[in-house]
C-alpha cells in the first residue's frame, strides 16, 4: 500500500485536506475557489469579448441582409414588408414618375424576379441597387428605364 507524503506546510494543502482557514470544508471547496479567482476573471474576460465578438457579427449580418446598403428591407406593394424587395426608393437611378402605382410596382416586380447576366447570381433590381463595381450595372440602369418606358406607354 501506498503511503501519502506528509505535508509540512499547511500554506498549500492538497485538494481534498482539511482547508487551513478552519472552515471546516475540504480545501477545494473553501480557499482554492477564492485563490482560483484570477483563472475565473481570465475566463470572464474571454466570454466577454466572445459575446462582444458574436453582437458585432450578428450586426453586420444583419446590415447584409436587408436591400439597399444596409438599411433594412423595403417595403413592397400594399405597404407589406418583403425581405430582398426592391423599390424605387433603392432604384435611385431610375426615374418612376411617370408612372401610376400599380405600374410602377409592375415594374418593380419584374425588376427583382429578373436576373443580372454578368454571372453575380444577384437579382436584376438588387445588382443595380448594390453591386455599384458590376461591369453590366449601366446596362441594368438601361433595362429597368426602358421597363419603365414600355410601362407608361
Amino acid at each position: 500500500m501506498k503511503k501519502h507524503k506528509a505535508r509540512s506546510s499547511k500554506a498549500n494543502p492538497s485538494r481534498n485536506e482539511a482547508c487551513p482557514c478552519g472552515s471546516g470544508k475540504k480545501y477545494k471547496r473553501c480557499c482554492a475557489l477564492k485563490e482560483g479567482g484570477a483563472l475565473k476573471g481570465s475566463t470572464k474576460i474571454l466570454i466577454w469579448i466572445a459575446g462582444v465578438a458574436l453582437a458585432v457579427f450578428l450586426g453586420y449580418a444583419v446590415t447584409q441582409m436587408g436591400p439597399g446598403s444596409g438599411s433594412g428591407p423595403s417595403l413592397g406593394m400594399g405597404g407589406m414588408t418583403r425581405t430582398g424587395y426592391y423599390t424605387d426608393r433603392d432604384l435611385r437611378e431610375v426615374d418612376f414618375s411617370a408612372l401610376t402605382e400599380e405600374q410602377k410596382h409592375e415594374v418593380l416586380d419584374h425588376a427583382n424576379e429578373a436576373r443580372c447576366t454578368c454571372g453575380c447570381g444577384l437579382g436584376l433590381a438588387q445588382c443595380v441597387a448594390t453591386d455599384s463595381t458590376c461591369p453590366l450595372r449601366n446596362s441594368n440602369i438601361e433595362r429597368i428605364r426602358s421597363l419603365v418606358q414600355q410601362e407608361s406607354g
